[in-house]
């Protein structure tokens, strides 16, 4: 495998000057990031009247806000299990108990820390530790959950769109967007399985300048190669997926439930992936800013009020940012071991972004 991406022995000098500028790096876009937020932040607020977003927190029924906040804890699990079983497909046997934990953790470091190390490489370090095996691993068993993610998401999205124009629905407006995240989806895939085509692309990437993504792509490769043959567990891995997805827009009908907002299940099943794979790009904080704006361009069109849209997305980064509380309680009781797994250590892998 390294013949096949043309990797050689880094002199310690010349490695010192590369963790030197990864370090500024870092700390410029995290910058950047922080004054992405800021603006977008600063954009929707002027356009909303922020004192007219309170009276939408105050029709908020608590109890359509707890079975939010429970279908959160069913996604964890839900997500262990899917860890579990690409684990076991490559031979690393973890208790749904500590996967559990461990993404609880990852999310602690995804929703309250505004660092350039994300919950993916955090939780993917926390295996590594605790299965002996290396980091590089686990972490390309992360990617490869993102990738069966985003294709599900884009399917669903897909499927509903479909439905939609069989019953009739005005969804033509989101034909194009759910077409075209299917199609790189797809593509994504194809890539991460085709040998010929990923050294190519990961050395354009280096040669960009966007060298976290083509080792991301790599590891991504790698994990397809080991899994390609177990048809089963991938198979198994998909069908989670989709059920995640389906959990997680029917967290995002719940949050509506609780404005009494009158919108069909059905918009939700196509307006929320699109969001989410917004999310996904890595330009601002935790997607602060950036969450705002896609919700109320996205719900404008059903016509939710911009400040009950806001108000939407809020609730929803709030109850991310209850699960980090969780998990920040699981690191503190000692959920997570500090020290160095098999490989490279945590301070080079970088955020990924939703």
């Amino acid at each position: 495998m390294n013949r096949l991406f043309g990797k050689r022995r880094t002199p310690k000098s010349i490695q010192l000057i590369h963790d030197r500028g990864g370090f500024l790096r870092n700390s410029l876009y995290l910058l950047v990031r922080i004054i992405i937020s800021t603006a977008l932040m600063w954009y929707v607020l002027s356009k909303v009247d922020f004192h007219a977003i309170y009276p939408s927190f105050l029709k908020v029924n608590p109890l359509w806000l707890i079975l939010a906040f429970s279908s959160n804890i069913l996604g964890k699990f839900i997500s262990g299990y899917r860890w579990q079983v690409l684990l076991a497909a490559q031979d690393v046997r973890i208790p749904l108990k500590k996967l559990i934990s461990s993404l609880f953790v990852g999310g602690f470091f995804n929703n309250l820390l505004p660092t350039t190390v994300g919950g993916d490489a955090v939780r993917a370090y926390d295996i590594a530790v605790y299965s002996g095996k290396t980091l590089r691993s686990n972490v390309a068993t992360v990617i490869a959950e993102r990738v069966s993610g985003v294709l599900a998401l884009s399917l669903l999205g897909m499927l509903a769109l479909v439905f939609g124009f069989w019953k009739g629905a005005d969804v033509s407006s989101y034909a194009v967007i759910i077409l075209g995240i299917l199609i790189l989806s797809l593509l994504a895939l194809i890539t991460l399985c085709t040998s010929e085509i990923v050294p190519i692309v990961v050395r354009i990437l280096h040669w960009l300048g966007f060298t976290r993504f083509g080792d991301e792509l790599t590891m991504g490769f790698e994990t397809f190669q080991v899994l390609k043959d177990k048809r089963l567990a991938l198979m198994v891995v998909f069908a989670l997926s989709l059920f995640l997805q389906i959990n997680v827009v029917l967290h995002y009908y719940l949050i509506s439930l609780s404005m009494n907002l009158s919108i069909s299940p059905l918009y939700f099943f196509i307006i929320i992936p699109i969001a989410l794979v917004v999310l996904l790009t890595p330009i601002s904080i935790n997607g602060i800013g950036l969450r705002e704006n896609i919700y109320v361009i996205l719900l404008s069109g059903l016509g939710v009020l911009a400040t009950d849209a806001v108000a939407l997305s809020w609730l929803a980064f709030g109850l991310l940012i209850l699960q980090g509380v969780v998990g920040g309680i699981i690191l503190a009781l000692g959920g997570m071991k500090i020290k160095r797994p098999t490989d490279k250590p945590i301070s080079t892998l970088k955020k990924e972004g939703i």
